[in-house]
């Protein structure tokens, strides 16, 4: 009754109870507790003035009966449920989905994360930005017309740019989203199109569709054989009938009224019309519908007409995404075989990570004509990739040859070979721009504030991956390749001890040994550039080594294994691949890191 008399302090009264609960006799406890009760509630009865302090009170209360019923044996599994399930319901406000209550402890107590970077880091809404042919760098214009080009803007009159776009458009598994909904008004711009494909396809799409009718176009390239991109060949290539005839003047609708039409006249030999899709001008399809008037339209005929909108736009994307339209899609190239077997000229397609195109080239096109590839040329392909990837772009490379072959399209096979693979002639850059998300940044300071490492596990070009990194605060301090340009000595000369970030390539990591792991572990900032799935979870398996509890952030399949391996994986709800989900314990619904 001692705190009845003089100021009362919650606080040291509730840390004093708690002591003596402690180390009374087990029999008494009961007694003692009824005598806490009475004590508390006299003193709240005195010292409480103002919904504040009443408010700080009850927290204080409630917390003591947590801490005494917590340690009742009988009562510890219920108090650790209750807390996850708390943690979870916090967590699901924050868009935040946790399959399994357990992983809410493991997320508290992560020390490092493996997150990649397209998709999850970045808004994973790629814009082609540059092309670089006949040894300049050109700029592209915006898929919407937004953007005033006046420096150095593409030209489709040259001969080497119309190469470019050719292979471009017809190495592309991308493709529009069909609407089987016709809305009157005008089409929704074209950067607001849905495009079924991944991001860097989808730009390369809307790049080359703001420049020509392409679907029409690449049409006319009867596609026999194709071997999509993967992380491991880091390369996608397609094999089509090439057409012998010049095309009508008709066709002069393939090219948009802002650009040339002369290098494309050769490319095609027959005139199909262009596809109709009518869009919804304003509201997104993905969203509910704001009817005109004063609020919504409550009549059930309105409700019932939004409910069929909403399903045909579902039912569209679910049909072509199944199975049945990849078979659909695999026919469609059963059926090109019948007529490219008449057509022996054949162009194949190659498109991929610009060192690895350009190391099955021994040509460069220039002005138009195939010219070797000597030591110049490639410098200047060096030069341009590093000024390109400095400043934060994704860069594909795009390669072709054109050849006479008399096999039968469908004895194509990836096994066997029977196909160049090497010979080819090498046409020029596109460079994507995949800006970070808003949040990033600050989510980056608030996990190096809190003592958590990140380390970017990428697919891209070291020098994109840095940039992004430095971007987005993840790469602080210099590498020791920074600090040894700095100096102007060799990478030899400075020590691993005196830098505390690094970047390093999936090219490296395979041959590392166990002490060649053991020195970077330790430090604080991490990239790994061009690395495939296998090595993703190689790095999350040796930081789990090094006595880190690793979550790993990632929305595509390649990064299912890592997903899987690590102590959490965190999955993209939006942007995120259903294996992606499937293996991860935990789904931001909002995808923000």
């Amino acid at each position: 009754l001692c705190f009845l008399i003089g100021s009362f302090n919650v606080d040291r009264f509730i840390s004093f109870f708690c002591f003596l609960f402690f180390v009374v006799d087990e029999t008494r406890k009961i007694s003692f507790f009824i005598f806490f009760i009475i004590c508390f509630v006299l003193a709240v009865r005195k010292e409480t003035d103002g919904p504040q302090k009443q408010h700080d009170i009850i927290v204080s209360l409630v917390n003591t009966i947590g801490i005494i019923v917590a340690n009742v044996p009988e009562g510890l599994p219920a108090t650790v449920t209750i807390c996850l399930t708390i943690a979870a319901r916090r967590l699901a406000k924050n868009q935040v989905w946790v399959k399994e209550l357990e992983s809410v402890e493991t997320l508290g107590s992560t020390t490092m994360i493996c997150s990649d970077k397209t998709g999850t880091l970045t808004q994973n809404r790629m814009t082609a930005v540059h092309a670089w042919y006949d040894d300049e760098i050109r700029d592209v214009k915006a898929p919407n017309g937004g953007q005033d080009i006046t420096k150095n803007p593409l030209n489709l009159n040259d001969p080497t740019a119309a190469r470019l776009f050719r292979t471009a458009a017809v190495c592309c598994r991308a493709q529009f989203e069909t609407i089987t909904v016709k809305v009157a008004g005008k089409e929704k711009p074209l950067i607001e199109r849905d495009i079924i494909g991944d991001a860097s396809e989808t730009a390369l799409l809307r790049m080359c569709e703001s420049y020509f009718d392409s679907i029409p176009f690449r049409d006319h390239f009867s596609k026999v054989f194709e071997i999509p991109f993967n992380s491991t060949n880091k390369y996608q290539l397609s094999i089509h009938a090439l057409p012998e005839a010049p095309p009508p003047v008709a066709e002069r609708e393939f090219l948009r009224p802002s650009v040339m039409i002369s290098p494309f006249r050769n490319m095609t030999k027959k005139t199909i019309e262009s596809p109709v899709v009518e869009l919804e001008p304003e509201e997104a399809w993905d969203q509910p519908r704001s009817f005109a008037g004063s609020g919504p339209v409550r009549s059930i005929q309105m409700m019932e007409e939004e409910a069929e909108r909403v399903r045909s736009r579902k039912n569209n994307r679910i049909q072509q995404f199944s199975l049945d339209y990849q078979r659909g899609e695999k026919e469609k190239m059963t059926q090109n075989f019948t007529s490219a077997r008449t057509v022996p000229q054949r162009l194949v397609a190659l498109k991929g990570a610009p060192e690895i195109v350009i190391g099955m080239c021994d040509k460069i096109m220039i002005g138009g004509k195939a010219v070797d590839l000597d030591a110049t040329y490639t410098q200047k392909f060096q030069d341009t990739i590093i000024k390109l990837a400095s400043g934060g772009e994704r860069i594909l490379g795009f390669a072709q040859i054109e050849f006479e072959d008399s096999i039968d399209p469908a004895e194509y096979n990836i096994d066997a070979k029977n196909y160049p693979t090497s010979g080819f002639t090498f046409v020029g850059l596109f460079s994507l721009m995949d800006p970070p998300r808003p949040s990033v940044p600050d989510s980056v300071a608030t996990c190096h504030t809190a003592g958590i490492k990140i380390a970017m596990v990428t697919g891209d070009h070291p020098l994109t991956a840095t940039a992004i990194a430095k971007q987005i605060g993840l790469l602080t301090k210099p590498t020791r390749d920074e600090i040894a340009k700095s100096r102007g000595v060799s990478i030899d000369q400075v020590d691993e001890t005196e830098s505390e970030s690094v970047v390093v390539t999936g090219m490296k990591l395979r041959e590392w040994t166990e002490e060649d792991w053991a020195k970077i572990l330790n430090k604080k900032e991490f990239v790994f550039a061009r690395t495939s799935p296998q090595q993703k979870l190689v790095i999350v398996e040796h930081f789990q080594k090094n006595g880190e509890v690793v979550a790993v952030t990632g929305d595509g399949v390649n990064d299912s294994p890592a997903l899987k391996q690590a102590n959490i994986g965190v999955a993209m709800g939006i942007a995120g691949s259903d294996v992606a989900k499937e293996a991860a314990k935990v789904i931001l619904m909002d995808d923000n890191f």
